[in-house]
């Protein structure tokens, strides 16, 4: 019986995986890789996940009108863009505040390297301020997530960063789509205002998206502009502007995304991030707090937030 996350392959799959493995240097060999992947795989996961949502749509929980077209918005465009206060979610002003406390922190000296772009909290950082991470586990926010995801939710965690001004463009920078689900969610809160050269992010809606990923048969790259017009005009690049506190909920896993280079501020951001409970790709995923955090916020969970925050278990 075929499952989600242990499909077996054929001899042939593996002889081809096998050889094209042993060309870890390659680009090429790891592009190639991923396509090759996407083409054995991928159908088979995908079937595999609407299976899971068929079985569990009668047990989505129920939720308001509000938070209901936040969902047709993000099944209809890949994103949807609002204001933090809207969502009338508690402890959300405590919760802001202690992110501020984080904010000078973040200085360009916590850089790994010369050539990074963003410089983050640390994981210790968060022990001190548990709601920041526990906020995300809010049952109103899960059952927003679950209903949008049709499956049980396995929760990410919380990332704080800071965008650097430095001109660099790469990575996160250029157009991607996250690997690691059929479906994922990503709630994006600006932390400072954010205006079209501040580094914002910005997403290319679901429908061109879909045309641009068959255009060029995308297979987990970063795309540059000049590709990236060839197939979907500028003008369809949606940047995500506006106040300190904004909100963005994005399917970073069915847009094309990236952070745009800031030129005038830097951009502060939480990002919450959720896929289901059985990710179709978790070989991406690495655990974002160790098992002693988890361990120690265990306690006040109930069975719900305690399943999506310990779904490696």
């Amino acid at each position: 019986m075929l499952t989600a996350q242990r499909i077996r392959l054929s001899v042939a799959q593996a002889h081809i995986m096998n050889r094209l493995r042993d060309r870890t240097g390659s680009q090429w060999a790891s592009s190639a890789r991923d396509r090759v992947r996407r083409t054995l795989f991928e159908p088979s996961l995908r079937r595999a996940y609407e299976r899971r949502a068929m079985q569990h749509h009668p047990y989505l929980p129920t939720i308001s009108a509000d938070m209901r077209a936040i969902v047709d918005a993000v099944e209809r465009e890949g994103a949807h863009i609002g204001s933090l206060t809207s969502l009338n979610i508690p402890r959300t002003d405590e919760m802001l505040q202690l992110a501020n406390t984080l904010l000078p922190k973040l200085t360009r000296d916590r850089a790994t390297k010369p050539s990074s772009i963003t410089v983050h909290a640390d994981h210790t950082d968060f022990d001190e301020f548990p709601l920041l991470y526990l906020w995300g586990l809010n049952d109103k926010l899960l059952d927003l997530v679950e209903n949008y995801l049709g499956v049980p939710v396995g929760y990410h965690g919380i990332e704080i960063n800071r965008s650097i001004a430095n001109g660099i463009e790469g990575s996160t920078r250029l157009w991607h789509a996250d690997p690691q689900d059929h479906r994922m969610l990503r709630i994006i809160i600006y932390l400072n205002d954010v205006d079209n050269d501040d580094g914002p992010f910005e997403y290319i809606a679901r429908q061109h998206s879909e045309t641009a990923r068959r255009s060029l048969r995308y297979s987990n790259e970063h795309i540059f502009d000049n590709i990236m017009r060839s197939v979907v005009p500028a003008d369809l690049w949606n940047a995500c502007v506006g106040p300190r506190e904004t909100v963005i909920f994005a399917d970073t896993a069915n847009i094309l995304h990236r952070g745009k280079i800031p030129k005038n501020r830097e951009r502060v951001a939480i990002f919450y991030t959720y896929y289901s409970a059985k990710p179709m790709h978790e070989r991406y995923l690495q655990p974002a707090f160790p098992r002693a955090f988890l361990d120690s916020i265990a306690d006040g969970l109930n069975e719900r937030q305690r399943a999506c925050a310990f779904w490696r278990n």
